[in-house]
């Protein structure tokens, strides 16, 4: 068992009851740290799945940066203030110049509504 993977008795037995011994009392106050920890971690994790933490990467020309983004951005931290916002700016293509060097975006939107 546990007591002959570490190596020393876990358990004392008396005359009505068994108690730890002294090396049980500290693999318990270890094992109620590790414990603690492993439920933080598995909340951690859900509050990434669930879109409660992490970063949120956002592309734009410098019109979309200068006049959308702001509120946009502004009522997303609101909304989801963990996830922290990470700003790019992408040139707008011209005519009189190369095309800039493609970036992998996984999702692009652009979405328009009426303030009022």
């Amino acid at each position: 068992g546990l007591s002959q993977a570490i190596g020393t008795p876990l358990f004392e037995p008396t005359v009505h009851r068994t108690q730890l011994t002294a090396a049980g009392e500290l693999l318990h106050e270890h094992a109620g740290r590790i414990l603690g920890e492993y439920r933080a971690a598995g909340r951690a994790i859900d509050d990434l799945r669930g879109l409660r933490r992490g970063t949120l990467r956002v592309f734009g020309d410098t019109t979309v940066g200068i006049y959308v983004l702001p509120d946009v951005l502004g009522a997303f931290k609101e909304a989801y203030p963990d996830i922290r916002p990470d700003r790019r700016k992408k040139p707008a293509p011209r005519p009189d110049r190369p095309a800039p060097r493609r970036t992998r975006t996984p999702f692009g939107s652009a979405l328009a509504t009426p303030h009022g």
